[in-house]
């Protein structure tokens, strides 16, 4: 059951394949690096590169920056000073998790501000305390940042990582310091529960050239930690499975919401020979299900290698509600969406349904409203994408795609020509 009565987020290859941009909101000045949807699906979250945190209503596609109550004047005088990095929604729409820079979360309140409620990755410090003071400059000072936060699917647990590698649960009913915390020896981790809220996917890596391959000695490593979160001794038991992950760096960890599958991006030493893949996983056994190279989606990296620019590759990725397709965003500002449930049942290559570049900028992230068919990107701006009810399916073409939408914007114009955004 949804918010307000039966689910309402059905996605079919129809909807898909009609999606257009119905609006845009020029809410920040930097790129976006954090966007969270709330549970009801009614709002969004989303944290710039400055820090500067925004929200957005997706009944009227307003945001609280340019909102005009007191109220919202009042939040966003405030949340400017906040230096966030990272967000997320509690279980309660009114309230949201900010990670800042400085390695606290805090719990905000949307339309009041701050709340007295504080955690901190404090191992984080205390790993920086006994660095020397070149290799603290190096990862970035004496703070390491929160890059992401989310919260348990069954409680009010929630995880934060860090810029350092550091990991920390927390609960929202317990202020302070962190019921778990992961020290490991990498500069890169990202998490995930499963939805049934028992399994924590750890997703930890090292960059080639960065501080921490000095330090230890090893080479580029991407690997996948799978723990029991409902044993008391985690941290010292250690996980129940690790899975080395063959990608020079692999990102964008995501469960589906039935449990039984686990996506990942992967970028490769070589783009131009290995282009980047956005890679499906069976979430038990943790095989390689399905691989979708961007290569084979468009030309781009033909262009980009004759014109000597970066190879396009994926910047975000996500599953839909209900499992069926997964959203993907590109550092050209392309979205697309594959079919995958079908594609996995005839073990044939899942089929792009919509590819639509109304991004001038790349997507740096994306999310699916849980209960509407509505669906959220970012770059510098906020787009809302829903399905066209007018839109009839046109005959699938040799090359799979149901609808190609070609981009239409100036480039001394962020979002001129789109869809009624002048």
């Amino acid at each position: 059951m949804g918010p307000n009565g039966p689910l309402e987020n059905t996605w079919t290859v129809g909807s898909v394949a009609s999606l257009k941009l119905a609006s845009v909101q020029r809410a920040h000045n930097d790129d976006v690096v954090a966007l969270a949807v709330s549970s009801d699906g009614t709002r969004a979250a989303s944290v710039d590169a400055t820090g500067r945190l925004d929200v957005t209503d997706l009944q009227t596609g307003v945001s609280q920056s340019s909102g005009g109550s007191s109220a919202d004047r009042a939040f966003m005088q405030w949340a400017a000073t906040l230096g966030a990095s990272a967000i997320c929604f509690t279980h309660d729409r009114q309230y949201v998790l900010a990670g800042g820079r400085d390695g606290v979360t805090r719990l905000l309140h949307v339309e009041r501000g701050a709340t007295s409620r504080e955690w901190e990755n404090s191992a984080a410090r205390a790993a920086l305390q006994r660095t020397s003071y070149f290799l603290r400059d190096e990862i970035g000072g004496p703070g390491h940042g929160i890059t992401q936060l989310s919260m348990g699917t069954r409680d009010d647990s929630f995880l934060a990582c860090d810029a350092g590698g550091v990991l920390g649960i927390f609960d929202l009913r317990t202020p302070g310091r962190a019921q778990m915390q992961m020290d490991g020896e990498c500069s890169r981790v990202e998490a995930a529960f499963t939805p049934e809220g028992s399994v924590l996917g750890v997703l930890r890596g090292t960059d080639a050239n960065d501080v921490y391959r000095r330090m230890y000695g090893t080479g580029t490593v991407n690997e996948l930690l799978v723990y029991d979160i409902r044993r008391a001794d985690l941290a010292q038991a250690g996980p129940v499975s690790t899975v080395a992950i063959d990608a020079h760096d692999a990102s964008n960890l995501r469960f589906s919401a039935s449990g039984v599958l686990m996506l990942l991006l992967h970028d490769y030493a070589d783009p131009l020979a290995q282009p980047s893949e956005l890679v499906v996983y069976d979430a038990l056994d943790f095989a390689v299900l399905s691989r979708i190279p961007i290569s084979s989606n468009h030309g781009m990296n033909a262009h980009n290698q004759h014109t000597g620019a970066a190879p396009t590759r994926f910047t975000c990725a996500e599953f839909s509600p209900e499992c069926r397709f997964a959203a993907a965003g590109s550092s050209n500002g392309m979205l697309q969406m594959f079919e995958i449930e079908d594609a996995l049942q005839s073990q044939t290559q899942p089929r792009l349904i919509l590819s639509a570049k109304k991004h001038p900028l790349p997507i740096r992230a994306l999310k699916f409203s849980p209960w509407y068919p509505v669906l959220v990107t970012a770059c510098q701006n906020i787009g809302i994408w829903t399905p066209d009810p007018s839109h009839k399916p046109t005959p699938q073409s040799s090359n799979g795609i149901f609808a190609q939408v070609e981009p239409e914007y100036k480039s001394n114009n962020l979002y001129a020509g789109l869809d009624g955004f002048a």
